[in-house]
């Protein structure tokens, strides 16, 4: 039988190398910082619209009128994650009877808040839709799709969107699986994934992206005018849907707000792609005590979620060449297709500022 050899992998991150809680909360504070800093805070009230009622495919919400913007949250585009769908592809959201109330956000997902603390749920995959106050469901108005920055670590769908929607555009936001929940891997997940493990949190995006192909008409929106755009680990994941074959038709262009070298080479962050993503993998089933257990896979689905993104620590895991969802590099694959899930050429090439 092949043995594995567990080797160390710096700078691999796990608790023992003691994570500081300031630099966590620094990071979170510039991230905010620099989204807040090209935004005015809007401070007008919530109100209640009783007409505000949109259907969608699982069933109605309720939105809600902030000024210039009526907004639905918390709306779920999957299931919960939960149990046996804890490291698995996310699959669609049930339906509801009666009329969802979307006035309140959904929880963001689990993450680290401190060195020793988490904050959110494994319960997250929710989205946004912000829409002018004033379109109806005949609008056809362009969308834009938001993928929010923080590592893959952290961070939350942008709530306040009226900058973007005062200039005539929706906007949908969304929580994606992060940490430990949306990108690790393991050789028994890939074992069970037909190979490839790691990029549960790509996944939840193309989940929320065909969830406004099948939805947004009814918030007036043009499903064939989309436009993909993120910010630090939200661009990263961008340029990752750009290419991967599992997204392709589901959005017109992308802007890329920045991204790195290491999201375009498929090197997963500090670690050399999906070997070393599922090494780092066997660590965590060690320190949560899994390594050995009879079912592996089954002993770290009954793991608390918390216990899990404590075991990661802080680590920034970018997109993952894992074989399937990216079968190449990005960087690859954007030279051999240009970028090939937007439409048009001329798209592409406005798309990639070259």
């Amino acid at each position: 039988m092949l043995q594995r050899t567990m080797q160390p992998l710096p700078p691999v991150c796990l608790p023992a190398c003691g994570v500081d809680a300031s630099r966590i909360s620094a990071r979170r504070v510039l991230w905010f910082g620099l989204f807040v800093s090209i935004m005015v805070t809007q401070n007008a009230s919530v109100a209640d619209t009783s007409n505000l009622v949109v259907q969608t495919k699982s069933g109605a919400v309720q939105g809600v009128n902030v000024g210039s913007v009526n907004q639905w949250r918390g709306i779920p585009y999957a299931a919960p994650p939960l149990g046996e769908l804890r490291w698995r592809p996310p699959t669609p959201p049930a339906s509801w009877a009666g009329v969802r109330d979307g006035s309140a956000f959904g929880s963001h997902c689990i993450q680290l808040d401190t060195n020793t603390t988490t904050l959110g749920s494994e319960d997250c995959l929710f989205l946004n839709v912000s829409v002018p106050a004033e379109a109806s469901s005949s609008s056809s108005l362009p969308v834009m799709v938001h993928l929010h920055g923080g590592s893959n670590n952290f961070g939350w769908g942008y709530e306040d969107t009226h900058v973007f929607v005062e200039h005539g555009v929706i906007i949908v936001t969304l929580n994606y699986r992060l940490s430990a929940l949306g990108w690790m891997a393991h050789p028994a997940l890939s074992a069970e994934g037909g190979g490839a493990s790691s990029n549960y949190g790509l996944m939840d995006q193309i989940a929320a992206l065909r969830w406004v192909q099948d939805n947004i008409a009814a918030f007036g929106g043009d499903a064939a005018n989309v436009t993909l755009f993120g910010f630090s680990a939200g661009a990263f994941d961008s340029s990752a849907l750009m290419v991967s074959p599992l997204a392709k038709g589901l959005f017109e262009r992308v802007a890329l707000q920045p991204t790195d070298w290491g999201a375009l080479t498929g090197g997963g962050g500090v670690f050399n792609g999906l070997h070393d993503i599922e090494i780092l993998g066997e660590q965590i089933a060690q320190t949560v005590g899994c390594a050995n257990a009879p079912d592996v896979l089954a002993c770290l689905r009954a793991v608390p979620a918390d216990q899990l993104v404590l075991a990661l620590g802080f680590n920034e895991i970018d997109p993952v060449t894992d074989g399937k969802f990216l079968p190449k590099p990005v960087i690859d694959l954007m030279q051999e297709t240009g970028g090939d899930n937007a439409s048009t050429h001329r798209e592409r090439e406005r798309r990639m500022g070259f």
